[in-house]
């Protein structure tokens, strides 16, 4: 018959699940950081291989996003749907 543990490594135990909860939370962080740090270097590469000054590039980046937003452009998203999704079923037959 197994012997019972004494409370304190019941403790101990669940001190240590909840730290390594900790440290995976925190390496899953860290790989998000490394992942958004790359990607902000391939596009300061893309932009110096053109010849395009970083800032420019940044300041394109943020009217883009502007205008992808705007509501002008949402509404002729919405209008197009339908016909993108036509397309798309006519080019798979």
């Amino acid at each position: 018959m197994p012997v019972a543990k004494p409370s304190s490594q019941n403790t101990s135990l669940s001190d240590l699940d909840a730290l390594a909860a900790a440290v995976a939370e925190r390496q899953l962080g860290l790989v998000d950081r490394v992942l958004g740090l790359e990607a902000q270097v391939a596009q300061l590469s893309i932009a110096r291989q053109q010849g395009t000054d970083p800032s420019q590039a940044g300041r394109l980046a943020v009217e883009i996003a502007d205008m992808r937003g705007s509501l002008t452009w949402r509404v002729g998203s919405l209008v197009t749907k339908p016909a993108n999704r036509l397309a798309r079923l006519l080019r798979r037959r």
